[in-house]
């Protein structure tokens, strides 16, 4: 075995852990090629589609974990930083090359630049009118959940089944997907929404927008 190798042997997979990870230390993380820059990203989860959020054109896709990534590469590559820009984890992932299959994968050994990512938000606010509006995706998101419960000792998101044990718990108990903004309580299971504040009217009224724009989605 190479010093390289032995080295490598000694880290511990980013999707295995069981508490956030810590700044400065490196981690064998999943990455995919980003086949346009000829760079390799970090990713949360798996590859999936969202067709109720997106409509049924949505490609297979898989998100970035900005904790892996340097503040050079968000500048270059994303003009934003998701810690003051939450809105850019909803909005950027890799569309996949089906010509490279597996091969746009590896697992690579990777600096960590945050121990957290900034939660999917639930509103944005209109830059003239200074109103707050909820975000139908993540609403979307949760509504597909119902009924559905994570299993706390896996700690692995059941909707598009991103690893959650490498996430924070939050002062209610609660640990939030970072793939598209989920809420679960880490000790029952139960999905505990994000959407409290609004009414049964309010959400419909979200939720018909939503359909309008994304072509039926829903």
């Amino acid at each position: 075995m190479t010093q390289k190798e032995a080295k490598r042997s000694t880290l511990e997979r980013v999707d295995t852990l069981t508490e956030p990870p810590v700044m400065g230390r490196f981690y064998l993380v999943r990455c995919v090629l980003h086949t346009g820059y000829k760079v390799w990203y970090p990713v949360l989860g798996p590859v999936h589609s969202d067709p109720e959020i997106l409509g049924k054109g949505d490609a297979p896709h898989v998100h970035f974990d900005f904790r892996f990534m340097s503040d050079a590469m968000l500048d270059d590559h994303f003009h934003g930083d998701p810690e003051t820009n939450p809105t850019i984890l909803g909005q950027i992932f890799v569309k996949l090359d089906p010509k490279l299959g597996a091969g746009q994968f590896a697992v690579k050994r990777r600096r960590c630049y945050r121990s957290k990512l900034p939660t999917v938000p639930t509103e944005r606010t209109n830059p003239v009118t200074k109103q707050k509006r909820p975000i139908s995706a993540t609403l979307v998101a949760e509504r597909a959940c119902s009924g559905l419960s994570m299993n706390t000792w896996t700690m692995v998101c059941p909707h598009r089944g991103v690893p959650l044990g490498s996430q924070p718990i939050d002062a209610g108990g609660c640990v939030t997907c970072p793939g598209h903004g989920i809420r679960w309580h880490a000790t029952t299971g139960e999905l505990v929404t994000r959407y409290g504040h609004l009414t049964d009217y309010q959400r419909e009224q979200v939720l018909a927008d939503h359909r309008e724009k994304s072509g039926g989605a829903t």
